[in-house]
């Protein structure tokens, strides 16, 4: 099932609490490549999905106007200026509402990594497991 284009809140189903932003960085601060977190509701950010055919998307910060990408230590993180934009595959997860969002030529999967706020979303292989897993609200910003 496809999401629809728009701005949308991106919330971990492996802690309902977590969401995905750049943390409690000033919006100047936060320069590419800073990873993107599970950070809590209060700083949660905006992203812009853009479909590209099938359940291929190309995601960007709607603040920053920078896609989103991954760094060298397999964190996903803002694109530095000039990189090549990543386009990302969002697939059905376990359920109604649950989506799993992995590079298009690759078994890397989003990651919420551990419980701590702030923690980088990694990039792993298929594990099968919540922290896989994503939900997409609509933002009304």
């Amino acid at each position: 099932m496809p999401i629809d284009e728009g701005q949308y809140y991106i919330q971990s189903f492996d802690n309902d609490q977590k969401f995905v932003g750049t943390g409690p960085l000033p919006p100047v601060h936060p320069l590419p490549p800073a990873p993107l977190r599970t950070i809590t509701d209060s700083l949660k950010d905006v992203f812009e999905l853009k479909p590209l055919g099938g359940d291929n998307y190309i995601l960007t910060h709607k603040i920053h106007h920078i896609d989103i990408g991954y760094d060298q230590n397999h964190n996903v993180s803002l694109l530095p200026l000039g990189d090549s934009t990543v386009v990302w595959a969002i697939n059905r997860g376990n359920g109604e509402g649950r989506f799993r969002i992995k590079l298009t030529d690759s078994d890397k999967y989003w990651t919420a990594t551990d419980d701590d706020s702030y923690a980088p979303i990694e990039l792993h292989g298929s594990n099968g497991s919540s922290a896989q897993e994503w939900k997409f609200e609509i933002s009304r910003q």
